[in-house]
Formats: structure tokens, C-alpha cells, sequence
């Protein structure tokens, strides 16, 4: 799975890994598992117009992800 987002997230890989993990420890484990495709839903970035599919590279909002892990419990 690293190399994997090693590949999409490039230099920002470090960036992005911790402040997805500082959202994740924000909650509790228990409940993770059903908040996780909310919490995605709130910060996955905009595809640009015109561009369709799993496979489109967007802009991935880091600022929105470390604000959601402030305002949880």
C-alpha cells in the first residue's frame, strides 16, 4: 500500500500520511470503521472538469483534512 501511495502522493507523501493519521487517531477506533467514507467524502479532492474516472488526479485539500481531526472528540 506505501508504494502505492508513495507513487500518487510523491513528495507530499509524508505530509499527507500524517495528517490523514492525525485525523484517524482523532477517533476513536471503535468507530473508524463507519466514519471513514464520511470523512472521506468531506476532504477527497475535486476531479478538474472534464475529466472523468477512478483514475483522475485531483488536488488533495491537507489544510481540510487536519481541521476535520481538531474537530472531532
Amino acid at each position: 500500500m506505501d508504494r502505492y501511495l508513495l507513487g500518487k502522493f510523491g513528495d507530499a507523501y509524508k505530509e499527507a500520511h500524517d495528517a490523514m493519521l492525525e485525523l484517524a487517531r482523532s477517533i476513536r477506533t471503535a468507530d473508524l470503521a463507519d466514519r471513514a467514507y464520511g470523512l472521506y467524502e468531506q476532504f477527497r479532492p475535486a476531479v478538474p472538469r472534464g475529466v472523468k474516472g477512478w483514475g483522475a488526479a485531483g488536488l488533495l485539500n491537507l489544510d481540510m483534512i487536519r481541521a476535520l481531526g481538531k474537530h472531532r472528540e
